[in-house]
């Protein structure tokens, strides 16, 4: 008997329903204060990876949701299998769009839907969302299989609010999934006066050149004392690229080898972010 089993634990999320003129529609990518990002490569966990992938919605250091796909296996007696994709929240200041049927469920949103916040909400950092359940056994006969959720082997808009201290967010992630698979593909995030990207780029920046970077990427981070401290790319799943050391004013980096995509750049001090930002790898 072959058994691979992934445990995440449940509680009960809740729900909050509220009225605002600020929006964003789902798979909309231009617009006033609208912040697109396109991942290239795509973001992909598949079954039995137990890392998953995290994503910062605002570029903060600080990740903000965890997407992960389960699977239990069982060979004999009665070859059963169990697969389940899913969502938690990392931060409290996410919320994320459920089916008005139940609090565990994530909704399943069409290009073209509007994201507000006159929808249901999640908010609970302690509870599992799903995505997808499914299950399949050959024995005893007949063989059959159950499906549950919205996104059985469907593409797809997952809705999210994100609450600054300056203002709420909303935004949407794009989504392919299937009972072993999740892709992320893109998302955006937008704000009523003010767009993400400047509350980004106004907080803890400094310069780097050139961006968009074929090559040499120079970071300049004006710092008083360089002692302790190191820079790290990090991959818009959380997962780091490259570290390296900072040598003076200005610091050369090779980014050649490094896959095309949007990268954040932070200048660490004991583990602690102190200067961030981003920039594009061509």
């Amino acid at each position: 008997m072959k058994r691979i089993i992934f445990i995440l634990a449940l509680s009960i999320g809740l729900i909050t329903y509220s009225h605002s003129q600020n929006m964003i529609i789902a798979g909309q990518t231009t617009g006033t204060n609208i912040q697109y990002t396109d991942y290239i490569p795509d973001l992909v966990v598949i079954a039995e990876d137990p890392v998953g992938f995290k994503l910062d919605l605002d570029g903060n250091g600080t990740d903000d949701l965890y997407l992960f796909v389960g699977v239990t296996i069982e060979v004999f007696p009665f070859d059963e299998l169990w697969t389940w994709s899913t969502v938690k929240l990392l931060s409290s200041n996410v919320k994320i769009l459920l089916s008005a049927d139940s609090l565990y469920w994530i909704k399943k949103l069409n290009a073209g839907d509007t994201i507000s916040e006159n929808n249901i909400w999640g908010y609970n950092t302690d509870t599992v969302y799903y995505l997808q359940k499914y299950y399949s056994w050959s024995f005893p006969p007949p063989a059959g299989q159950i499906f549950q959720g919205e996104w059985q082997y469907s593409h797809g808009y997952l809705g999210f609010q994100m609450n600054l201290p300056s203002e709420t967010f909303y935004g949407w992630i794009n989504l392919v999934t299937n009972n072993f698979m999740i892709t992320a593909k893109e998302s955006a995030i937008r704000g009523l006066t003010t767009g993400i990207s400047e509350i980004i780029d106004s907080y803890n920046s400094f310069e780097l050149y050139p961006n968009p970077c074929s090559d040499i990427l120079t970071i300049e981070p004006n710092l008083d004392n360089y002692k302790g401290k190191r820079i790290e790319i990090v991959k818009l799943d959380g997962k780091i690229a490259m570290t390296c050391d900072i040598f003076g004013d200005k610091t050369k980096i090779d980014t050649q080898h490094l896959v095309p995509g949007i990268y954040l750049i932070r200048i660490k001090e004991e583990n602690k972010v102190i200067l961030q930002s981003k920039f594009l790898k061509i």
